[in-house]
């Protein structure tokens, strides 16, 4: 409701549960990253307004404080094409993975030196005997210790697995604006699927998926489709649903075929086959009318509400099996908000009425073209057909009005309803 606003009442609140509920909420559970959640899409795309959370944020448990440093961050610089932000989440990958393997480590050297601790304890208590009840109370005491420390280590492991896998993400969701940043982003989520961690790793096909919303690239369709055989099953998990948002209202005949592939190679595995069905239901998405895709005018904006609510489902994909796959499955309602038609419609208010009325009039549809810095008035479009309004518009066409002359379109960018105008100039 309030993304993107920076409510001030709302931060405060969702502030106060972190503060005061922050050691019952782990990083690793849906609760917590729900809330995390909240408070970051408050500030989708502020910048440097939530540095002054960020900094209250750094109060928290130090598991959940890095987990949702990483998030608002993240939607904070979400769309702005910030290089150095893209940086200093690289960065953060590499380090999440260098202090997880020094972790193992340690607590291989841990384990040995417990061990050998233990038989000298058992050995103790056997040659003895008031001394060897003494010394079992003691080391079941710290064989206790010793678990609940295992826990922790545990649970702190899981929260640096799902920072690294919001990492990922942030990349894709900080380049998605502009077409360099983009290139940018496939190099470097290439190199992360090659050389990266479990978390990392089932985070990239989400952030390929996020990249290209409703808008299916046949390169990527290749990866994507090897993915969803991966070994690890989360990954391939990953993998299907973002094919489906991927294509999601688009109707891609390759994209298709492969989806029924899938569900002919998934068709023993209920878990796999809902989301290869999930996948499916947004390929078909209004029966091809509709698309989730944030960018409007021409690709010049981003809205907040579908960034958000992508970003939103995308955050919530790093365990499907508690989230979308599990008791959460209204989770996937998280993309309604999204949706919009992705037709062209003329609207002109008739003489003596106040309603605005359809208008069908010829309008030119091709592939749109940039005319940034060239001379004179050159078209906007190539390779275009005629037809009459309403009109569907593919991925990367753009609309114009064939007889500019007589009709003036009110809106800068001819999409979704646009009101026109009879030229009083026209003389026939």
């Amino acid at each position: 409701i309030h993304a993107g606003t920076a409510n001030d009442e709302a931060v405060q609140t969702l502030l106060q549960v972190l503060m005061m509920r922050g050691s019952e909420l782990p990083a690793h559970k849906l609760g917590s990253r729900l809330v995390c959640l909240g408070l970051g899409l408050l500030f989708v795309r502020k910048g440097d307004e939530a540095d002054a959370v960020l900094e209250v944020i750094k109060t928290f448990d130090k598991d959940l404080a890095q987990y949702c440093q990483v998030v608002v961050e993240t939607m904070a610089y979400a769309a702005t094409g910030n290089v150095l932000k893209v940086q200093q989440m690289l960065a953060m990958i590499v380090d999440l993975e260098t202090e997880g393997s020094g972790g193992a480590n340690a607590n291989n050297a841990d384990g040995k030196s417990s061990g050998g601790a233990d038989g000298a304890a058992e050995a103790k208590g056997g040659s003895g005997g008031g001394s060897g009840g003494g010394s079992g109370d003691k080391s079941s005491g710290s064989g206790s210790s010793s678990r609940e420390q295992k826990k922790k280590e545990k649970e702190a492991a899981v929260g640096k697995q799902q920072s690294s896998f919001v990492a990922v993400l942030a990349i894709a969701l900080i380049a998605l604006a502009e077409e360099v940043g983009m290139s940018m982003a496939h190099r470097n989520l290439e190199h992360i699927l090659q050389f990266g961690n479990k978390a990392a790793r089932k985070a990239v096909p989400l952030a390929y998926a996020l990249l290209h919303v409703s808008d299916p690239e046949v390169a990527l369709l290749d990866t994507l489709g090897r993915l969803t055989h991966d070994a690890n099953m989360e990954v391939a998990h990953n993998a299907i649903l973002a094919l489906g948002i991927m294509g999601a209202g688009t109707n891609h005949a390759r994209l298709a075929s492969m989806l029924r592939q899938l569900s002919g190679f998934y068709a023993k595995d209920s878990t796999t086959l809902y989301l290869v069905r999930l996948a499916q239901g947004l390929l078909h998405l209004g029966k091809g009318l509709l698309t989730i895709a944030p960018h409007r005018s021409d690709r010049t904006l981003v809205s907040n509400v579908a960034l958000s609510c992508l970003a939103g489902l995308m955050l919530l994909c790093s365990e499907l099996k508690e989230s979308v796959l599990g008791s959460s499955h209204w989770l996937m309602y998280l993309l309604v908000p999204a949706i919009r038609p992705r037709f062209v419609v003329t609207l002109q208010q008739e003489k003596g009425k106040e309603k605005l009325e359809q208008k069908p009039i010829s309008c030119h549809v091709g592939q749109s073209v940039d005319v940034v810095g060239q001379a004179g008035k050159p078209r906007g479009i190539t390779g275009f057909q005629t037809h009459n309004t309403p009109v569907l518009l593919g991925v990367g066409e753009r609309c114009e009005l064939a007889n500019e002359q007589k009709y003036i379109s009110l809106a800068p960018v001819n999409e979704g309803f646009v009101v026109i105008k009879d030229n009083p100039e026209y003389q026939d």
